[in-house]
């Protein structure tokens, strides 16, 4: 969703208040609107930092947290200036609305579903207490990648466009050493504003240094030109990690088939942008295990 409000370009003025409402409707069918402004990198990296939260907290929809220990552990010194930053951040993704029509994640046909990432955020000296809405909370627990990922890495990173190319490339090396794609596939995919491979070659070689310097993930780049205003770019892992998976499947799960660890393993390897529901339904395996056996998988080849 970060990298999609990213991209937005229409701003459309309202007439009852002089302010911008930045609008996205994704593949998906949800639309976006942005009506306190475009979140920044730092917006971003402050909302991945309250997903983690979430996850770690077991998806309940309030947290309490402390605005020093945020701030510190997105690598912001902890100062009144940054108490600020912090609560004009918050009162950014307050504005950010959602709305969509169609089959939702509970299974349910909506004709009209609208939703808000937060409802409720107070802040009282150090104490930060927010509620997040649970329609909001379903939608991310779907999202097959983003909570697996350790937070200090994202923090480095410092990007969310990095970010969701390292998301990228980690979905296509899990399984694999060599991943190759059409220029303007992944600039799609990214999603990048470049419509040209003159304008994505240099914006792809940047977000590889980054995560080079600053992850565990070592790839290499190729960039190969075909046809006129056509290319594509080859990558390949420099180093895979001495890991043993399975075994830590089998630590969770007790006895379980090594051959449909092995069969989820491929298929994802193969499909890695689909969703666990997808996987499990396409593989006929138990979906609790999809989620449990490519949450440790994404772990373990990321460290």
């Amino acid at each position: 969703m970060l990298e999609m409000l990213k991209r937005l370009a229409l701003g459309v003025e309202t007439k009852k208040v002089k302010r911008k409402v930045f609008e996205y409707t994704d593949k998906d069918g949800y639309k976006f609107e942005a009506t306190s402004g475009m979140p920044t990198d730092m917006d971003d990296l402050f909302l991945h930092y309250l997903k983690f939260k979430l996850y770690k907290n077991k998806w309940k929809p309030e947290l309490n947290l402390s605005c020093c220990k945020m701030l510190k552990s997105c690598g912001v010194t902890p100062s009144q200036l940054n108490y600020e930053r912090l609560r004009k951040s918050l009162e950014k993704w307050i504005g950010v609305y959602i709305s969509f029509s169609g089959i939702f994640y509970d299974g349910e046909y909506h004709k009209a579903l609208s939703f808000k990432i937060m409802g409720t955020v107070v802040i009282e000296n150090d104490k930060l207490l927010i509620r997040f809405n649970e329609y909001w909370i379903k939608k991310i627990k779907h999202t097959q990648f983003y909570n697996f990922f350790d937070f200090d890495q994202i923090r480095k990173l410092r990007s969310n466009s990095a970010f969701r190319f390292y998301e990228i490339l980690s979905k296509a090396f899990y399984t694999h050493d060599y991943w190759e794609i059409d220029m303007l596939e992944l600039a799609k995919k990214m999603p990048l504003n470049e419509k040209y491979i003159s304008g994505i070659i240099p914006k792809i070689q940047t977000m590889n240094k980054r995560i080079k310097h600053n992850t565990s993930l070592n790839v290499s780049m190729e960039i190969v030109k075909q046809d006129r205003g056509n290319g594509k770019f080859i990558f390949k892992k420099i180093a895979y990690p001495n890991s043993k998976p399975f075994k830590k499947i089998k630590k969770v799960w007790g006895r379980v088939n090594k051959k449909d660890i092995e069969k989820i393993m491929n298929y994802f390897g193969d499909n890695p942008f689909e969703t666990y529901d997808e996987c499990a339904e396409k593989i006929n395996i138990n979906v609790e295990l999809v989620y449990s056996c490519i949450s440790i998988l994404l772990k373990t080849h990321m460290t």
